[in-house]
């Protein structure tokens, strides 16, 4: 099962999305070119401490390889984000300390990890990524023997989005590609009050179990959407607009998973602003 945090995707440099199971569980319902993968025997590697906040002091059995990679269509900038989480408790993140050992290369080049640590999230590993390498490999190690990798072939396409408002309808179209599914998965009203000119988010919504797929283009009326009108957002706001975060999947990337305590989700985003007045 796939949970995908929700916000303003522009705003966040990385989104966590995990795969969760038991012992061996993997990634259900993707939607990417994988039956390749997770396939392999899950590497099963006695804890090597005590440490039970640490990814060495569980069986590596146990424990999900989790990437994160976000193609932003705004600027064409590719950031990633990996961790490692015990399935039992897959919302909070384990110390990875120097019996484990993260590594990921794209065409064959080592990438610069920056490691970062708190704890609520415990390490998290984030880096930039070229957006048109041929191969991207994810590797995770235990005292050099290798536990899971990972590879992809490629990323999925930026798109654009162009936002129009007629009367108390927006619409969104969406600069598809082929092979690629569209979600929008969360929608904001952001306005500036007449006075001082302070900005407001005045109501936010997320959308739910798949809810956002988008067979077509985008199209709300704001009434329903938000229940208010155009006209009683005059009376107190200078200015308003309707934010949407739109996400992206390819269906034809290759990728291929040594097992099933590996996952990794590559989307593109973007977010469109249609100005109300």
């Amino acid at each position: 099962m796939r949970t995908l945090s929700k916000g303003l995707i522009a705003s966040l440099p990385v989104l966590f999305i995990t795969a969760c199971g038991g012992g061996g569980g993997g990634s259900e319902g993707t939607s990417n070119n994988d039956s390749t993968a997770n396939t392999g025997n899950v590497i099963s590697i006695p804890a090597t401490t005590q440490n039970s906040d640490a990814s060495s002091g569980h069986n590596t059995s146990q424990l999900n390889f989790n990437t994160n990679i976000i193609v932003d269509s705004s600027d064409l900038s590719v950031s990633g984000t990996t961790k490692i989480y015990n399935y039992t408790n897959p919302q909070v993140g384990l110390f990875v300390d120097h019996h484990d050992k993260i590594e990921l290369l794209a065409d064959g080049k080592k990438i610069t990890l920056t490691e970062d640590f708190s704890t609520d999230f415990g390490t998290s590993y984030s880096y930039t990524l070229p957006n048109n390498a041929s191969s991207y490999e994810f590797m995770y190690t235990r005292n050099g023997e290798l536990v899971s990798e990972g590879s992809l072939d490629s990323l999925p396409q930026t798109f654009g989005v162009s936002g129009t408002i007629n009367g108390e309808d927006v619409a969104i179209t969406l600069d598809k590609s082929a092979n690629h599914t569209y979600e929008y998965i969360s929608e904001h009203l952001i306005c500036k009050y007449n006075v001082d000119d302070i900005t407001a988010l005045v109501k936010s919504i997320d959308s739910r179990n798949g809810e956002g797929m988008l067979t077509g283009d985008y199209h709300k009326n704001l009434e329903q959407l938000f229940d208010i009108t155009i006209d009683s957002l005059k009376t107190e706001f200078s200015t308003c607009s309707v934010d949407v975060d739109f996400v992206s999947e390819s269906e034809t990337i290759n990728r291929v998973l040594s097992s099933k305590n590996i996952s990794i989700f590559p989307i593109s985003t973007q977010l469109s602003k249609v100005e109300l007045f």
